[in-house]
């Protein structure tokens, strides 16, 4: 290859290339963050056509472009032609301020070509290379939109889906392929509803275990297909959380590793698949009834008003952390038709509670050993600390001084032969609780305290030895 052929432009996509998601996408759920209303200016730029769309978003999204999970290997490779003394241009369809914003955050650009007037993507991003080009030049991309800029460029570094093509689709010499190496789409989605945490939809079945009914296959089916319902009511809740919390996902040790955040997951794709599970959670709650169907579109509601807005309140998102997990034990007695205790309510309350504010300690001790000054799209401070500590625990002993005020109670005598071996239960839950406590203080605390429990051996113990308490307590 000529030295001439070798400092020839490089010409570089940003939206699947450079960056392996799409800024618009982003940019609209960060203006819809802002304000849910903006749908409709949204829906009507649309309707104008891209340019519109792109100039109204790239005016009112507000994007950490230092955060972008930019592909490394597309960076590096610029980074290197650049030392060759190649002139680096960002040929892009996103807006021109979105463009110069990641030209400027990047630095190795010489310049940019970007929509402005017109919607530079294919035959018009060819164009605008060539002119500006005068020349042959090269061309890193990703998409069949790329194609005919493929097709004219005298070399071509493939991206993504691209690096896979035939190379006879180019018609220039492929100099480079850049292929990914991230999970499959299955993969990306299993990963982003956390299946693991389908656990706490376990919570369904305790009315049925409760009040003793272990006889009746019809109450268990029907708490089965609520339990199954939830799972992909929970699913859904999971995608939208992570949409519309990607920017402050990145910012965090692990979370930026979530397929969304790292822009493995399309958000269009994540939108619609949330939108099927929902829906697939609502038809299956219906195989038993309408009310049950209501529990869960509920259910949806609370959680999406959390993921959105609801979050980001101090003690109001507590509160509905609590919320979302008694209406899961309130669904299950929906469905069966089993009315609640109150003292199962009130141990819930104030047990969930704990938790809750058990999970917000600990992120904020996660974030004091990082040496962060906030927790990102969290109401709380570093200094509230304390006051979680000592609301959290207090929650717990008031669980345990319910439990004990129903164990003397008639309720339990009416319900159990034997009801002295329940006090059993009183310093096992005590010893779960302090234990999540001091682990939660210590910064050990990495998961939700109930997904916690799944990988801990303690906590298996002490729910067995909790079920011979009960067990031996004679249910009648």
């Amino acid at each position: 290859m000529s030295k001439k052929n070798k400092l020839i432009p490089l010409y570089v996509d940003l939206d699947g290339t450079l960056f392996p998601g799409d800024l618009l996408w982003e940019g609209i759920i960060l203006t819809l963050k802002q304000n849910l209303l903006n749908i409709f200016p949204i829906i009507s730029k649309c309707l104008q056509g891209p340019v519109k769309l792109k100039k109204w978003v790239s005016e009112r999204s507000i994007h950490n472009l230092v955060l972008l999970p930019f592909r490394k290997e597309v960076v590096d490779f610029c980074i290197k032609e650049k030392k060759k003394g190649k002139k680096i241009i960002l040929a892009t369809g996103a807006h021109e301020k979105i463009a110069q914003k990641v030209a400027d955050t990047l630095g190795f650009f010489d310049g940019i070509l970007a929509t402005e007037n017109i919607n530079l993507k294919g035959i018009a991003k060819l164009d605008a290379i060539k002119r500006d080009a005068k020349g042959p030049f090269s061309y890193v991309g990703d998409s069949i939109s790329d194609m005919p800029i493929f097709q004219n460029s005298a070399e071509v570094i493939a991206v993504g889906k691209s690096a896979k093509w035939n190379p006879k689709c180019f018609r220039s010499p492929v100099k480079m392929r850049i292929v990914d190496t991230e999970r499959s789409l299955a993969n990306n989605l299993i990963q982003s509803v956390r299946p693991h945490h389908f656990i706490k939809n376990l919570l369904i079945f305790v009315p049925l275990l409760a009040a003793h009914i272990t006889n009746s296959i019809a109450a268990w089916m029907s708490s089965a297909i609520l339990f199954l319902s939830f799972c992909f009511a929970s699913a859904a809740v999971y995608l939208i959380n992570d949409i519309f919390d990607f920017e402050n996902d990145r910012a965090h040790k692990w979370k930026r590793r979530r397929p969304i955040s790292a822009a493995r997951l399309p958000i269009p794709t994540a939108l619609t698949f949330s939108g099927l599970f929902f829906v697939s959670g609502v038809s299956i709650s219906l195989l038993n009834s309408k009310s049950g169907a209501f529990t869960v579109i509920f259910y949806f509601i609370v959680s999406f008003f959390y993921s959105f807005f609801i979050k980001k309140q101090i003690l109001a998102d507590v509160f509905t952390l609590c919320l979302l997990y008694v209406i899961r034990v309130m669904a299950g007695g929906v469905a069966t038709g089993v009315k609640i205790s109150p003292w199962l309510i009130a141990f819930m309350a104030f047990f969930f509670l704990s938790l809750a504010l058990g999970k917000r300690a600990a992120e904020i001790k996660a974030n004091i050993n990082m040496k962060k000054n906030e927790a990102p799209g969290r109401g709380w401070v570093l200094g509230d600390l304390n006051f979680l500590v000592v609301s959290g625990i207090a929650s717990a002993f008031t669980a345990v001084l319910v439990i004990g005020l129903y164990i003397s109670g008639n309720t339990a005598m009416a319900l159990y032969r034997n009801p002295d071996f329940l006090w059993a239960i009183i310093p096992l839950v005590l010893w779960w609780s302090c234990r999540v406590w001091l682990k939660a203080c210590r910064g050990e605390l990495h998961e939700d305290p109930v997904v916690f429990s799944i990988s801990d051996r303690c906590s298996w113990l002490i729910l067995v030895l909790a079920a011979l308490a009960l067990f031996s307590a004679g249910p009648i």
